[in-house]
C-alpha cells in the first residue's frame, strides 16, 4: 500500500478523475441496454453469460429465502458475528444521518418547510469480480431501510456466501 498526502494537487486530480467520463465504457453500455430493452431477459442472460460467464434462467436469476438461509449456515460463525456488528454499526450511522421533516412559521402566516420522503424503490447493485463484497450490500442496503425504501432489489452476478448472508440478515 502507498499513502499519499491529501495536497490540494492531489485532491484536485482525483476529483477531475471523478468527473471525466469513458466515451468508449459509455457507448458499449448503451448498446448492452439497447439490447436488452429490445430482447428482454433473453439479453440478459446473453450478455450475462458473455461478461461473466453465468448461465442464468428464469429458474436461477431470483435467489430464494431458503438459498439465503443455507448460505447463513455455511458461512464461519466468526463472519456472521463480524457481518452482524458491521450491520448493527451502520444502521445507527445511517439514523444519525437521516434528514428529517421539519416546518417553521417564519412569520405570522407564512409556514416554510422541508419534507423528506423515501424513494419507493433502490438498486443496490454489488460486483462480483474476485469477491462479492458483502460490505458493499450493508453500505447500500441499510441506509435506504432507515430512510424507508419500501422496495430493496439487489444484483451481483457471483454472490459469495457472505454476501447472500448479509442479505438475509437485511430481509
Amino acid at each position: 500500500m502507498r499513502i499519499i498526502k491529501l495536497t490540494d494537487a492531489v485532491a484536485k486530480k482525483f476529483l477531475a478523475r471523478r468527473s471525466s467520463h469513458n466515451a468508449a465504457a459509455e457507448q458499449v453500455a448503451s448498446h448492452i441496454l439497447a439490447d436488452v430493452r429490445r430482447n428482454g431477459d433473453a439479453a440478459l442472460f446473453r450478455w450475462a453469460r458473455r461478461l461473466d460467464g453465468l448461465r442464468l434462467t428464469r429458474g436461477t436469476i431470483w435467489i430464494s429465502r431458503e438459498e439465503l438461509r443455507t448460505a447463513r449456515r455455511d458461512v464461519p460463525r466468526d463472519l456472521l458475528r463480524a457481518i452482524e456488528h458491521a450491520a448493527r454499526n451502520i444502521r445507527r450511522v445511517a439514523e444519525q444521518q437521516r434528514p428529517r421533516s421539519w416546518t417553521i412559521t417564519v412569520e405570522p402566516g407564512v409556514r416554510v418547510g422541508q419534507r423528506v420522503t423515501p424513494l419507493g424503490t433502490i438498486g443496490c447493485y454489488i460486483p462480483g469480480g474476485r469477491f462479492s463484497l458483502f460490505s458493499t450490500l450493508l453500505m447500500t442496503a441499510i441506509p435506504a431501510q432507515v430512510a424507508g425504501v419500501d422496495r430493496i432489489v439487489v444484483a451481483c452476478p457471483k454472490p459469495s456466501p457472505a454476501l447472500l448472508t448479509a442479505a438475509e440478515i437485511l430481509a
